[in-house]
């Protein structure tokens, strides 16, 4: 989704993006296109809060998806590190860190239609991505099929390295387990999900590569779809339209 002004002026000219009705018409129609796809996932540079256009026609168009990834605001020099919302319709809102200074990159997964993300720092081994069960923080269950999460067989992790990966643990209703290599980046471990069934859980993960290297990460999960709510700051930030502040500075 391209709304980079054009011509394009230099900063800070170009702080807000730009989509005519000729764009929303393209958009429209690749979203069309994409309606037999499983999910739909957006990407472009600035966040839709900062594009100038028919704001709820775009959000229209972009209901159905998973998610909106995107970067220009990236962290506000810091102060907001993860620029994450939640639009009204559920779809999820990414902003990520810029790559030119502060060297951050993301990957994505779909894991039997879930979608999970890792925002990670260029040179960070090794890079740990838990899929199953996958962050309340970001559960879409209206978008999503949840039920796989209560209905799977096992834990499911990537991690990878240039140097290779010496082990892989979890840590998960205080217990310790050693997840076994399937292949790739997949390391697995069998559980009966039945034991989370309500409420929040913790899930960690820590892997050490044959380097040294090592890193964890962990992440609050569920099963039955409760979620964690996302930061206040964050949010509001990827659901104003500051192009109507701008307009109307009594709105604020």
């Amino acid at each position: 989704m391209d709304a980079c002004p054009s011509p394009g002026p230099r900063r800070p000219y170009n702080f807000f993006g730009i989509l005519d009705d000729e764009d929303l018409d393209a958009l429209n129609s690749m979203a069309l296109e994409a309606t037999s796809s499983n999910h739909t996932i957006w990407l472009s540079h600035y966040p839709s809060s900062i594009i100038n256009t028919d704001h709820q026609r775009l959000r229209n168009i972009m209901s159905s998806s998973l998610a909106h990834v995107c970067g220009h605001l990236h962290t506000l020099g810091g102060f907001v590190p993860n620029m994450y919302g939640r639009q009204p319709g559920g779809r999820l809102e990414l902003e990520l860190g810029d790559f030119r200074f502060m060297k951050m990159y993301r990957i994505l997964a779909l894991d039997h239609d879930l979608l999970s993300f890792a925002d990670v720092e260029l040179g960070q081994w090794p890079v740990v991505l838990v899929t199953n069960p996958k962050d309340a923080l970001y559960l879409l269950p209206s978008h999503e099929p949840t039920d796989r999460i209560r209905q799977s067989s096992h834990i499911r992790i990537l991690a990878f390295s240039p140097y290779g990966i010496s082990s892989v643990k979890v840590w998960v209703g205080g217990r310790s387990l050693v997840a076994q290599h399937v292949g790739g980046g997949l390391y697995t471990v069998p559980w009966d999900p039945a034991d989370y069934a309500h409420g929040l859980h913790k899930i960690s993960v820590g892997a050490e590569d044959f380097a040294g290297h090592s890193h964890k990460a962990s992440h609050l999960f569920s099963l039955d779809d409760t979620l964690v709510p996302l930061q206040t700051l964050s949010e509001w930030i990827i659901l104003t339209d500051f192009r109507a502040l701008v307009k109307h500075p009594s709105l604020v």
